[in-house]
C-alpha cells in the first residue's frame, strides 16, 4: 500500500503504548517496505496532546530520535467530541470556537500540499481546505 503513497501520515498518542506502537511502525515502514527517510513521505502527528504533562514531553523526546518530521500537534480538545455529535468536520464549524485546532492543522494541510504539489502538478485536484 506504500509503495504508490504521496504521503505516510502515522497518528500517534501520548503514551506509552502508542509510543511503542509508533516505533514499531515506523520501523516496518523503514524495513519492510522500504520507505526512504531521505524520500520525506513519512509525518507524524502528535495526536489528543496536552503540553503541560510529563507525557508530552516523553512524547516529544522520542519523536525527535526518529527522525521522521514531526508535521502537526493536535490538542485534546472537546472540539472533536462536539464535531462528531454534530456530524461536521473541525473546519465546518465555527471558527472562533475552533480557532485553536485549526491552526494546530494547518502545518499538516500545508505539508499535505506540498506532497501534492510535487506528485501531481496541474493535475486539477481540489485544494485542500484554507485554515485562515
Amino acid at each position: 500500500m506504500t509503495k504508490s503513497a504521496d504521503a505516510i501520515i502515522v497518528p500517534v498518542l501520548p503514551s506509552d503504548i502508542d509510543i511503542h506502537a509508533c516505533s514499531r511502525c515506523i520501523a516496518d515502514l523503514l524495513l519492510i517496505a522500504k520507505v526512504r527517510r531521505d524520500e520525506n513521505r513519512i509525518g507524524v502527528i502528535a495526536n489528543r496532546v496536552r503540553r503541560n504533562t510529563v507525557i508530552y514531553q516523553s512524547l516529544m523526546r522520542f519523536l525527535e530520535t526518529l527522525r521522521i518530521p514531526v508535521i502537526a500537534t493536535l490538542r485534546d480538545s472537546q472540539n472533536y467530541v462536539r464535531a462528531a455529535e454534530q456530524g461536521v468536520g473541525i473546519h465546518e464549524m465555527k471558527h472562533h470556537l475552533v480557532a485553536q485546532d485549526l491552526a494546530d492543522w494547518a502545518p499538516l494541510l500545508e505539508w499535505l500540499k506540498a506532497k501534492e504539489g510535487l506528485a501531481r502538478p496541474n493535475a486539477g485536484i481540489n485544494p485542500l481546505p484554507e485554515t485562515a
